[in-house]
């Protein structure tokens, strides 16, 4: 309810990633590497699933999870070299956190393999990361996030100066910081514009908040609490090489947005996924949990997966509607047709 996000939903870093590696590298099995924690088991589950769905058959993907510092890193490469024993072009997706990556990274470069035998993307290795380390190892090796300290932007080379006078100029930019950055300063205005710093206010605020990010666009705060932000995909410590400029809606845990009705498909349990639904009735503008009465007439119309199942159709009131998404922790969304009455 209080929490708004500025860092990537999957759909904004790991999607587009494992997109990349499908249409322009022409990878053809996937090894999903990552730290033994929460947010490297809940990407791989959703790129698992992705991947499927995209064709790729279950025994040409390799998931591992290894302990925070890992460093005996031998077996697990030769694993990942095996997988593409029969020709096909292997992938790591990589959500190694820490210093466990200089081993992986040495590991790979000891077995002779370059990244035009096996490229890796990461999605946990920036210029913070970097800083300071022999990055001869993971030349063309790839990484993907919403900003790199080289993005060419007015906004970015006023960044990167202040920062550096502050903190000197060995010290390098991140994606994390700019998120950061964009949401500090949206709560500024969000307070200024609630003229308070009541949470309930500045929640209200919060809705339809812009900034300008620091690779040219602006960042939106949409009413699912994430941004609106760009996928950038480049070498680690360098100029990006496939980037969005155009803000991605943030969704979490993304699987599909054009699911059929008679589809059969499968999600986790604990998520409830809207794919597409439509108001007959007029809404005011701003987040769907607000100012919307026991009484209200709106009905909703939309496609609903709960657990693992069938897509089902439902009509329920606004009211209920709204309840339900503001008790369940992933919703994904996507506005088919909303029409709005009395210039709301």
């Amino acid at each position: 309810r209080n929490v708004f996000y500025t860092g990537a939903a999957p759909n904004q870093q790991a999607i587009p990633a494992t997109d990349y590696f499908l249409d322009e590298l022409g990878v053809e099995k996937f090894a999903l590497l990552g730290t033994d924690y929460v947010y490297p088991r809940t990407t791989n589950n959703i790129l698992e699933s992705y991947l499927k769905d995209k064709g790729i058959a279950e025994e040409d993907i390799f998931v591992n999870y290894t302990p925070f510092g890992h460093s005996d890193w031998s077996k697990i490469v030769a694993d990942v070299v095996a997988l593409g024993a029969d020709g096909k072009k292997v992938g790591v997706i990589s959500t190694i956190n820490g210093d466990a990556n200089i081993g992986f990274y040495k590991e790979l470069a000891a077995a002779g393999i370059s990244a035009d035998d096996i490229p890796v993307v990461a999605f946990s290795v920036g210029e913070e990361e970097l800083s300071g380390l022999d990055t001869s190892n993971l030349v063309g090796h790839l990484a993907a996030w919403n900003y790199f300290q080289s993005a060419e932007s007015d906004a970015n080379t006023d960044f990167i100066d202040a920062w550096k006078a502050k903190m000197g100029d060995e010290r390098v930019t991140n994606d994390p910081m700019e998120a950061h950055y964009i949401g500090f300063n949206m709560w500024v205005n969000a307070v200024e514009q609630a003229g308070t710093t009541d949470v309930d206010a500045v929640r209200e605020a919060m809705y339809g908040q812009e900034f300008p990010n620091l690779t040219g666009g602006t960042a939106v705060m949409l009413p699912n609490h994430h941004l609106a932000k760009p996928v950038l995909i480049g070498f680690p410590g360098s100029v990006y090489v496939e980037g969005s400029k155009s803000g991605i809606v943030g969704i979490p845990g993304i699987f599909r947005s054009n699911i059929s009705p008679e589809e059969e498909v499968v999600v986790p349990d604990l998520y409830l996924v809207l794919l597409q639904y439509e108001i007959s009735y007029g809404i005011a503008a701003g987040p769907l949990v607000n100012g919307i009465s026991p009484t209200d007439t709106a009905v909703v119309n939309y496609f609903e997966i709960i657990g693992k199942g069938t897509v089902v159709n439902r009509k329920i009131s606004l009211y209920t509607f709204c309840t339900v998404i503001n008790q369940i922790p992933f919703v994904i969304a996507r506005t088919r047709n909303i029409r709005r009455t009395n210039g709301s």
